[in-house]
């Protein structure tokens, strides 16, 4: 499910000569996940101990499409079920049980863009970026009670792309992209069990989150005939989800403050 958005066209595209045929990618990730605890019910919200955390590998598939000067570039990600672990602030876990805490989350992307500007080496573009996320977390806490969530988000937001030449086989490209997700676009579930595994909470939920992606990465074309590129990727997510969609921090059933650090490989043709 992609969204196409209205657009505006500044400058001249340092792109249109040479990425004119549609091109793949794929790329590995390892990716650092952090979840921090919520403090205060409201907005900002602030994060505080314990965090929950894990690593684990994600793979994504890419293809870009140019017509003229609009670029279109389709993504779908996946991480492998990663395992998580807590910390309470001292290093030590006082939160979960070493086993039966798992996290994934996979998702699709459509990114807009078309150029904002050149200069010299210099070249930017600038349009929109949409997609869907899925996520799915669930805990086991010591005193035996478990906690599943599981929710999928359509966002949409601005997108930034700039790429510095440094010669005809190195260049450094960066990038950011602000995701809104609206509670009325969005779906999740949370249930909660006792010691006895018996269900002692359980509701929907509707979230409003903001995220940020920067990317930076250096992409060189002298080991292999197609360029390969690597680089970090910082994702930030805040947000809150009530059993109504709402815009306001009431009624919460469920919330997001996460910090992932992705650092890839990836390979054009």
């Amino acid at each position: 499910m992609f969204l196409l958005a209205p657009f505006f066209v500044m400058g001249q595209d340092l792109d249109t000569t040479n990425t004119a045929k549609p091109r793949w990618e794929l790329s590995a990730r390892w990716m650092n996940y952090r979840s921090f605890s919520q403090q205060k019910l409201d907005i900002p919200m602030k994060g505080g101990y314990p965090i929950l955390q894990s690593r684990t590998l994600a793979l994504e598939a890419g293809y870009t499409l140019v017509k003229g000067k609009v670029q279109h570039t389709f993504r779908i990600n996946a991480g492998l079920p990663a395992s998580l672990q807590a910390d309470a602030g001292t290093g030590s876990n006082r939160l979960l049980e070493e086993r039966g805490n798992t996290h994934f989350r996979s998702g699709m992307n459509h990114q807009l863009t078309f150029p904002l500007f050149q200069w010299k080496g210099l070249n930017g573009r600038h349009g929109f970026s949409s997609g869907l996320l899925y996520e799915r977390r669930s805990l086991v806490y010591l005193s035996g009670s478990q906690e599943t969530t599981r929710d999928i988000n359509f966002y949409l937001g601005p997108s930034l792309k700039l790429r510095y030449a440094l010669s005809s086989s190195w260049k450094i490209k960066a990038g950011f992209d602000a995701h809104f997700y609206l509670p009325y676009l969005n779906y999740g579930q949370l249930t909660a069990r006792n010691s006895r595994d018996e269900i002692a909470f359980s509701s929907d939920y509707r979230g409003f989150y903001y995220q940020t992606i920067f990317r930076l990465g250096v992409s060189s074309g002298i080991l292999t005939p197609n360029p390969i590129e690597l680089g970090v990727l910082k994702n930030d997510m805040v947000g809150f989800a009530s059993r109504k969609p709402s815009f306001e921090a009431t009624d919460i059933v469920h919330f997001k403050l996460d910090r992932l650090l992705h650092f890839y490989l990836k390979y054009r043709f």
